[in-house]
């Protein structure tokens, strides 16, 4: 025999993985003498690496197919076959595998060898199963479930029945889903395999959680995941995780399951594993639930476009159900019933009505939000709630569908029947946001039937579930956004109030509904420096350290063209990972150093004002901007003071004229500086009319100043600049802006200081060449003033020095981010300094002035209304700032910011510097463009003296 008949099977199987050229294998097989050990050498390295490495499985089954063809025996053509078809399983090319597993078990039959045929088929199982082929993969697990209980195969027979426990489960026969998955545990409790009972545990938990017996799941999740760590089973237990996630999601504890998806996340990617797509399934319906839409969408977008790839059917249905549903809250109904009815349909075609029966709820739901006559869905509900079991999730989502069917066709009467049965199952189900949301109804069918007492109760006690619910949240994203989806609740608590004329309590409330979040933003002092020796936190701060430097490298490319498409994308990207990463990074090491303040009463609210100070608080309800306008004596509610179209409208043409004004040249030939001029004012005393002639015709008193806290698309109105005809109101009024009414009592105190120091940086663009001449006036100011200019205007003179200043000025570029607030950034001469950077400072500045563009710009939408860098100094311990609604003329900005100066050091407080200086600025350049970008924030009453 020659020296290459005795190579041995480990060299044959790393000859023939390493070597891609076909011609050079077959050379190989010419002159070696292989046989079926060779062959049981490429099967044994497809079952090693099947769940290690899905390349090195697949091409080892390549290979093993091709020596088994080559061989030409029936047992070697078989087992060729099925490593081939395991490779392909692997690639999820669940077709294809099923075509050789049939003739590898036909070759195993043919030679009589029944059991091997029956392990066969147990892979097979799985593929038809991926296929969505639940009948064929129950008849064929069965059929050979028989044959592994007559031979007492405990191994085989523990895997097919945890097979035919998930196969039940997805077909809702929940009864012998467990029996199987208990047959299961056993026969591995018998053979003292850990990682089946891991796995035995883990589909258990799936029942469970399908039953919605919570409690039940998540003991059996919480066994899964502590056998597995032990067993060394990383898949299992990131698998368990996934669904720990799922149950805490379900439970309404949505911090805990971004938790464990972020570590179930780290462990598939240390694993290569392709199933962390289901760990980011989870997570999108986590941000669903917490309404950020966009988010969710785009993460169910990628997960489905992956699953389909993979022709993973059942987990792409899921994935579409989610799809459309985000596609539904962002206003495209019809492509979401679409999406919905075809995901309907492949429910029924897997032979899983109930899931059918489910997404056919999210339908109806739809469809009633559409118009659809309330009885047709009351009719439909009550057919399907016959696949629903009395006490399960879905049941109780349909009682509440149905009571606000009755509500539409004012049956308050038949809407409180469906929600006491929808509470019972709720409070048993232990799911606080369905509590929330059935408590809420309670309360609209209870004002319906004029029971008003017990409508305010219902209320108040859903109120109570929503703060427990946001307390609950890590992440500050989180908290927003869910503040945003309990506002409904708070305001028709309000409206409720006013009906009866409880003025003063309806103000509470709607203090409570927009300054909890704001309070908890600018005082929280979660530390996340600390990383516990947490491999995974370390993991997440080295991608955070990695992306930062890398959004800086790119940020550094920038110049004052606009960037190239590629360059824009390239930030875009990894700003997306940055808000991952920081996210995930924050819910893990959320450790609050501080207790948030209290949100202030009423009585502490007027305790900040004087007699020669309203304070306006502006909310929008249904569409509608109101008001409450307080003075230390009095309050007074104004309604429906306009459509909130009507103001959207009237900005847009305001930043229209604004816009043709800025570009100058040709621009202004063709308009004509009067005629722009004129509709300029136009639309600001539309603006007037909208937003606050109905509030001066009620007033009582006259005061000198106006503390005005916006809301939504206010934020980006220029009031000082309101015309009512005959003056502005800058005329009449010193004015200051506050995002929340709370924070008056946290910031509105004039900071007692010995210092008077002054910092100042400058940084000349092509587009802002007076800045170097707006700093070097500082200077001329105040002799003492720290000042850098240009090449020394540093991100590193700016950490040295900025927290040390009564007044820090910054004259540069600046750019607000629409997309994504929290970048909204201003220029150095190094980088750029974002808002998000700005959490990791802590200042004491008195008095910030940001001159520079849109440097006051914040979100306009209720969830990003409190990001950008007017949020980010607050946070930082900023009392004061002076900032800008849109790009300013940088001649006009250096001659404006020098009259406020001179009036700070005359005596004026901050706002009456301001108004006197936008008043002399008026005389040189009357169209409001120039002075009315202007306004302060915060702490109106700070002066230099």
């Amino acid at each position: 025999m020659s020296k290459s008949d005795l190579i041995s099977t480990q060299d044959v199987a790393h000859y023939l993985l390493s070597e891609d050229n076909p011609t050079k294998r077959q050379a190989f097989y010419k002159r070696s003498t292989l046989s079926l050990v060779h062959l049981e050498r490429l099967k044994t390295e497809v079952d090693t690496f099947k769940d290690q490495n899905e390349a090195r499985a697949f091409l080892a089954g390549q290979r093993a197919y091709e020596l088994g063809q080559l061989i030409a025996t029936t047992e070697a053509c078989a087992l060729g076959n099925w490593a081939l078809a395991i490779g392909l399983s692997v690639k999820n090319d669940y077709a294809q595998a099923i075509k050789h597993f049939k003739e590898a078990r036909a070759g195993y039959q043919e030679l009589n060898q029944p059991l091997k045929a029956a392990q066969v088929a147990l892979r097979q199982i799985q593929a038809h199963a991926m296929m969505g082929e639940l009948d064929i993969a129950l008849s064929l697990g069965t059929e050979i479930r028989q044959l592994f209980l007559s031979h007492n195969c405990q191994e085989e027979l523990g895997m097919v029945d945890n097979n035919l426990g998930i196969l039940y489960t997805s077909q809702a026969n929940y009864m012998q889903a467990k029996l199987s998955l208990q047959s299961a545990l056993n026969a591995y409790k018998a053979l003292s395999d850990h990682a089946g009972m891991a796995l035995a545990y883990l589909n258990l938990a799936d029942v469970y959680q399908e039953e919605d017996k919570l409690l039940e799941a998540r003991g059996h999740l919480e066994i899964a995941i502590a056998i597995a760590k032990v067993a060394g089973q990383t898949k299992t237990e990131a698998g368990a995780m996934v669904n720990l996630a799922l149950l805490y999601r379900k439970e309404g504890q949505l911090s805990k399951a971004l938790n464990l998806l972020t570590r179930a996340r780290d462990l598939y990617e240390q694993m290569a594993s392709p199933d962390k797509a289901l760990a980011q399934l989870e997570e999108a319906r986590v941000l669903f639930a917490l309404n950020l839409f966009e988010e969710a969408e785009n993460l169910a977008s990628e997960v489905s476009r992956y699953f389909e790839q993979k022709q993973m059917a059942l987990e792409n249905l899921e994935a579409l159900t989610l799809l459309a549903e985000t596609q539904a809250y962002t206003g495209r109904v019809q492509e979401a019933l679409a999406m919905l009815e075809n995901v309907e349909r492949g429910w029924l075609g897997s032979g899983n009505p109930l899931q059918a029966a489910q997404t056919r709820l999210g339908i109806l739901s739809i469809q009633l939000q559409q118009g659809i006559s309330p009885k047709a869905i009351i009719r439909e509900l009550k057919a399907i709630q016959r696949q629903f079991a009395p006490q399960s999730l879905a049941m109780t989502l349909a009682l509440m569908l149905e009571a606000r069917a009755y509500l539409l066709e004012n049956d308050s009467k038949k809407a409180k029947e469906q929600l006491s049965q929808a509470k019972n199952n709720a409070l048993n189900l232990g799911i606080p946001q369905v509590v929330m949301q059935v408590l809420h109804l309670f309360g609209k069918a209870a004002q319906q039937s004029n029971s008003l007492n017990d409508a305010e109760s219902y209320y108040k006690e859903a109120i109570c579930y929503a703060d427990s619910i946001r307390s609950s949240f890590a992440v500050d994203e989180f908290k927003l956004a869910f503040s945003n989806s309990s506002f409904n609740l708070y305001n028709d608590l309000i409206s409720l109030l006013l009906s009866q004329r409880r003025t003063e309590e309806a103000f509470e409330y709607l203090i409570k509904a927009k300054s909890h979040i704001f309070l908890h933003l600018v005082s929280d002092d979660t530390d996340l420096s600390q990383l516990d020796n947490d491999e995974v936190k370390l993991r997440l701060q080295n991608n955070l350290n990695e992306e930062r430097n890398r959004l800086e490298s790119y940020l550094g490319q920038l110049t004052s063209s606009p960037p190239s498409e590629t360059l824009r994308q390239a930030i875009l990207q990894t700003e997306q990972k940055l808000n991952g990463l920081g996210r995930d990074f924050q819910s893990l090491s959320h450790k609050p150093r501080l207790l948030i303040p209290k949100i202030p009463s009423l009585a502490e609210l007027r305790a900040e004002l004087n007699s020669e100070t309203l304070l306006i608080e502006f909310y929008i309800a249904e569409n509608t901007l109101a008001a409450f306008v307080i003075s230390p004596q009095a309050i007074m509610h104004v309604e429906q003071i306009a459509k909130l179209s009507e103001i959207e409208e009237d900005l847009a043409w305001l930043k229209f004229y604004f816009d043709r004004l800025a570009l100058g040249g040709k621009f202004s030939a063709i308009y004509g500086e009067e005629k722009l001029n004129e509709q300029i004012k136009c639309y600001l005393a539309n603006l007037y009319q909208h937003c606050l002639a109905k509030i001066e015709k009620n007033l009582s008193v006259s005061p000198k100043k106006l503390i005005i806290v916006t809301d939504g698309i206010l934020n980006a109105l220029p009031f000082s600049a309101l015309f009512d005809g005959h003056s502005y109101l800058l005329e009449r009024y010193q004015i200051a802006l506050f995002p929340s009414s709370s924070i008056l009592c946290l910031r509105n105190r004039a900071k007692e200081t010995s210092r008077q120091e002054v910092l100042a940086f400058g940084l000349a663009h092509s587009d802002i060449p007076h800045a170097q001449h707006e700093v070097e006036d500082l200077r001329q100011l105040f002799p003492n003033a720290k000042v850098f200019l240009n090449s020394m205007a540093t991100l590193s003179h700016w950490k040295t020095y900025a927290q040390q200043a009564d007044i820090l000025h910054l004259a540069t570029h600046g750019i607000f981010r629409p997309d994504n607030p929290m970048f909204s950034r201003l220029s150095f001469s190094d980088g750029w300094l974002t808002a998000k950077d700005l959490y990791r400072f802590r200042l004491n500045n008195a008095l910030v002035v940001l001159s520079a563009c849109e440097s006051g710009l914040t979100g306009t939408q209720r969830q990003n209304e409190h990001l950008g860098l007017l949020r980010a100094f607050f946070h930082a311990g900023a009392s004061s700032l002076v900032t800008t609604l849109w790009p300013v003329k940088d001649a006009s900005t250096a001659e404006l910011i020098r009259h406020f100066y001179n009036e700070l050091l005359a005596g004026s407080s901050v706002a009456e510097a301001l108004q006197k200086a936008q008043n002399i600025l008026r005389k040189s350049y009357p169209n409001p463009y120039y002075w009315a970008a202007f306004q302060v924030n915060g702490n109106p009453n700070w002066s230099w003296n």
